[in-house]
């Protein structure tokens, strides 16, 4: 398996290089492969492979919007209900 580059970002989230997006891509069609045969190839998800097939870009938004941590509310919580905080996360 090759190891995949990866690409540090403004995102907290690491990326791809488009290098690599399109060697995956080029290998695919040169060696007539299917797209879970070239992402266990290259140890990347199957899903990557084909949104790299229709977009080679990655994307520069989250289809999420973006949450953030009321620090204040979880730290009361903490403060009230201190058996939780050592119960297991999953």
């Amino acid at each position: 398996m090759i190891k995949p580059p990866f690409e540090e970002n403004d995102s907290p989230v690491m990326t791809y290089s488009i290098d690599f997006r399109k060697k995956v891509l080029s290998i695919k069609a040169q060696e007539n492969l299917i797209f879970s045969q070239v992402s266990e190839q290259f140890g990347v998800g199957q899903a990557s492979v084909v949104r790299w097939s229709k977009r080679i870009e990655p994307q520069k938004t989250q289809n999420r919007p973006i949450t953030k941590m009321d620090w204040k509310a979880l730290l009361k919580d903490i403060e009230e209900y201190p058996d939780i905080a050592s119960l297991p996360l999953s």
